[in-house]
């Protein structure tokens, strides 16, 4: 059976999934920022999910701009694009910048430093 969303459903969709499956562990508000705060890592079950970069750098071998957001795992793009399609990427970005104060994402990248996306800046 196929069922049919709106746009502005489907956000909350989004949303709900992500509060519920790839919030921090510790929160937003406790997410561990690196020593040298280059960036913001956030953990979910232990295990690094996602890392914002708040300067560009060069990062194992690649380039990494300024806002930069990098998924970790394969498996929750994969996830993201079974449910959602490529409709997820702008939700994530608001969800993000929603919940981390100060923070623009500008990209997403995946774990090979392949861009997900580039939001107009």
């Amino acid at each position: 059976m196929k069922y049919i969303i709106n746009e502005s459903r489907l956000g909350d969709v989004i949303l709900n999934f992500m509060d519920e499956n790839i919030t921090p562990d510790t929160g937003f508000s406790d997410a561990e920022i690196s020593e040298n705060n280059n960036w913001i890592v956030f953990k979910v079950n232990d295990e690094e999910l996602y890392t914002f970069f708040k300067k560009g750098l060069r990062y194992k071998f690649a380039n990494v701009v300024l806002g930069t957001l990098k998924i970790e795992e394969k498996s929750l793009i994969n996830t993201l694009d079974g449910y959602f399609n490529r409709k997820w990427p702008v939700v994530f970005k608001k969800w993000l910048e929603s919940n981390v104060p100060n923070i623009t994402v500008n990209r997403i990248i995946g774990p090979d430093y392949d861009t997900i996306v580039d939001f107009e800046i």
